[in-house]
């Protein structure tokens, strides 16, 4: 595990009163869910005070500036981008730009969720795109959770008493709004969901400033993706992804129908043989049919945090 991602979630942290809004620019915050007053809720834990705090989403602005800005690598794994630059939050902490996250370690969650959490992104609205990928170091492939072209809400399953960064990716300048969910089945056999939206300012001081002053006017209704099926396992501590149960399923059943398929082609050649032949004896013999997997082919990686070498973590 990544020395910087240890750390240690408390039970009794502070929650700051709904409508307490602040704007974050640079330092560690995790979404995650939490039991509040009993409740199941969907929160951020804002790390970058001396003492952590677990905020509502909607009152916090994360602020992406020209610290932010990276040149796209060229090569064609990151051609989902759509971009040759862009605004992002690293998978790595850098000076100047929040660090965002999530975690599944709140005691009650450890302690109360049977399994894992799904989380589930809704959607994006705002300019241009917004990607969200993993990448194992500087060289390593990205693995897109949330592919911009895709017009389904797009899911991850973590498992309790994970924390995990990614690199949040935007396009162009402007506010930016995605929509997350947080799923889990409790011990007791509950299923508890909470959604809440990230708001993001993008580009300069200016840019923002200009992009919140024209939203006070007029107000934003953010609308986002009709709920998909397919779902990304993130696993925890390195442990290899999975598919999940139903997309196994669905695979089964595309098997069985080839299987069917090819069942019934045989049935119609024997008849036709016997037909032809009038022999109920003879035997046919069946063409070999195979299908190819293409190889994945990842060649040189060229990370998205190559740009960045200084990490600065504030508590």
């Amino acid at each position: 595990m990544d020395p910087a991602l240890t750390q240690n979630v408390e039970e009794g942290e502070a929650i700051a009163p709904q409508g307490e809004k602040v704007s974050i620019r640079s330092g560690h915050v995790d979404i995650g869910p939490v039991f509040h007053e009993g409740q199941w809720r969907l929160r951020a834990r804002d790390d970058t005070a001396a003492t952590p705090t677990w905020r509502s989403l909607e009152d916090i602005t994360f602020h992406l500036g020209e610290e932010s800005v990276m040149n796209v690598p060229s090569h064609e794994d990151y051609s989902f981008v759509g971009a040759e630059k862009a605004w992002v939050i690293p998978q790595t902490e850098v000076k100047g730009v929040p660090w965002l996250g999530w975690n599944t370690q709140a005691p009650a969650v450890v302690t109360r969720v049977n399994g894992g959490v799904e989380f589930t992104f809704g959607g994006h609205q705002g300019p241009g795109h917004f990607a969200l990928f993993v990448q194992e170091g500087n060289f390593g492939a990205p693995r897109v959770l949330v592919d911009p072209s895709a017009s389904m809400s797009q899911s991850i399953f973590v498992e309790t008493r994970t924390h995990t960064h990614a690199n949040w990716v935007f396009t162009e300048p402007g506010i930016h709004y995605v929509q997350v969910s947080v799923t889990a089945t409790l011990s007791d056999g509950t299923t508890v969901t909470d959604t809440a939206t990230l708001r993001f300012g993008v580009g300069s001081e200016n840019e923002v400033a200009a992009a919140l002053e024209n939203e006070a006017h007029n107000p934003a209704t953010p609308t986002f993706n009709d709920p998909g099926e397919a779902a990304i396992d993130i696993p925890s501590q390195g442990e290899k992804s999975r598919t999940y149960l139903y997309i196994a399923a669905v695979s089964a059943v595309s098997i069985l129908a080839l299987l069917l398929v090819l069942g019934l082609r045989l049935l119609s050649r024997r008849k036709l043989h016997r037909e032809v032949f009038g022999s109920a004896n003879s035997r046919v013999r069946e063409p070999h049919n195979s299908v190819a997997m293409g190889e994945s082919h990842t060649g040189e990686c060229l990370g998205m945090n190559e740009k960045n070498t200084e990490s600065e973590h504030e508590h």
